[in-house]
């Protein structure tokens, strides 16, 4: 199971635990989703190998935005 699959998973979680009033699992999973989905996308572009066992949501964001422009609202 690759980030991607394994993001679907903990969203679809994240998703029962906020309909279950299990609002903090709820959280947790959520973010994790992200971290995850994030990594997923991490293949297209050059990156530290360090990332992928990493939780640093933003330098990941930073490293995919980086080639990924993110447009300006």
């Amino acid at each position: 199971m690759d980030f991607y699959d394994n993001a679907v998973d903990v969203h679809e979680a994240a998703e029962i635990l906020f309909k279950n009033k299990k609002y903090r699992m709820a959280v947790f999973n959520a973010c994790l989703a992200v971290e995850l989905y994030l990594k997923s996308r991490l293949p297209l572009v050059e990156y530290d190998i360090r990332l992928e066992s990493s939780h640093d949501v933003i330098n990941i964001y930073r490293c995919l935005t980086a080639r990924f422009k993110v447009p300006e609202q």
